[in-house]
This record gives C-alpha cells, structure tokens and sequence, in this order.
C-alpha cells in the first residue's frame, strides 16, 4: 500500500501545518479572550463595591477581585474551548481535505509493522478494537483496571470473544495462554483471541491447539488491515 501525500489531497505542507496548529491557536485565544474579560469583570466588581473613586484605597481587594476574576475567566474560557473547539475546527476550510489525509495516513499505517509495535497498553487494545469493529463486531473496551485478563469483549450474531492485547518486546510463551484459557473458561464467552504485537513461541502454539483460542501475530493484523482497505 502506497503511503499517501498531502499534494494528492490538495494540501502543501505549510498548510497541514496551519491545520495543525489550530486547536491549539483556538485555546490560546480563548484563554487570552477569558483572562481579559476575567480582569474586566474583576474590576468592574471592585468599582461596585468600592466605588471608582475610593478603589486607590483599596488596593488589595482590588487585586483579590482581579484575581478572582482572571481564575474564574481562564475556567470559563476552558469550557468554552472544549465545547466550541470541535465545531471551530470543522468548518475550517482545509478541514475536509486534511481529515481525508488523515484517514488515508492512518489506514496506510495500520498497515505497517512499525506502526503496530510502537503502540502500548490502551493505544494498542484501542486501535485493535476499531479493527474488529471495522468487521462489524460490537466492541467493548474494559476497564484499565481490574480488567480480570480481558482487554475486549466482541459481540457478533450474539456469540461472544473475549480479546488479550500483548505489546511485549519479545514472544508470548504458553504460560500467558494458559492464564488466558483460564479466563475464557471462567468468563463463559465462546473463544478467546490472544493479540501480540511480538509473536509466539512454538509452546504458546502448541497449547493453543485444540482450544477456542486464536493467536494473532503481527502479521495476522497486518493481513487484516490490509483485507479492511479492500472492502
């Protein structure tokens, strides 16, 4: 699979970095917009209080309502940006073009080995499950804690899998199988899928056999994503 290039979605270079830079742009005015706005309200609260002319009296509580002002302006502001943020981003003019980019750059990576071993923990279960929900199964992440050995439910035609993601650095033996048919047999589902970016040894193969247990390697993901780009 050919990696895709901005010029073929209608991008340069200095403009997919403009895009970029853009959530970030737009919470830096919204933080400078609530700060002023937060010293404005301050002030405008210590004239009431103290009156303009008296406000040289009270210098202290009239920095206190500044303060106050500009704490509460930069939280509002916050908000704000996490509402607004998205909806500012999409009607941008290079939205459409560079979100095109970004699918094509992510399918193409899910491709390649390199992407797959550089993703840990939550990355790796997460990008997993989109893979399988590509396939038209439900997918349920569990929790990061106390998730009992499971990283995904899959639900397809009401026959459930329960899914374990191993990015180690070097092969997954039979014990890490074993562990996982304990689970399986514990958790009632169907079958189970141990996923590892590092491979197996020929022992985690060999206890697998015979067993609801499916091992898939980095080159079983890579043909899977390949397959998805086909569709």
């Amino acid at each position: 699979m050919k990696k895709p290039a901005l010029q073929e979605f209608g991008l340069t270079k200095s403009e997919y970095k403009t895009y970029k830079a853009l959530p970030k742009k737009i919470e830096t005015t919204f933080m400078i917009v609530g700060a002023i706005l937060g010293i404005l309200a301050g002030f405008l609260l210590a004239c009431i209080n103290f009156k303009f002319q008296t406000i040289l009296n009270h210098k202290l509580e009239t920095f206190q309502y500044l303060w106050v002002g500009i704490i509460l302006g930069s939280i509002s502001s916050r908000l704000l940006c996490v509402i607004f943020r998205n909806s500012i981003i999409s009607r941008h003019k290079l939205h459409s073009r560079a979100s095109a980019y970004e699918t094509a750059l992510l399918s193409y990576q899910r491709t390649q080995e390199e992407y797959w071993k550089s993703l840990k923990g939550r990355d790796l279960e997460r990008e997993i499950g989109n893979l399988f929900s590509s396939q038209g199964y439900t997918v349920e992440l569990t929790p990061p804690t106390n998730d009992k050995g499971i990283d995904l439910f899959l639900n397809k035609g009401g026959i459930k899998t329960i899914v374990q993601c191993k990015g180690h650095s070097t092969p997954i033996g039979p014990d890490i199988v074993r562990d996982l048919y304990g689970t399986l047999t514990a958790s009632r589902a169907f079958s189970a899928i141990l996923i590892s970016t590092s491979g197996f040894t020929k022992g985690a193969y060999d206890f697998a056999k015979g067993k609801r247990i499916e091992l898939f390697s980095l080159n079983d993901i890579i043909k899977l994503s390949e397959q998805l780009q086909q569709l």
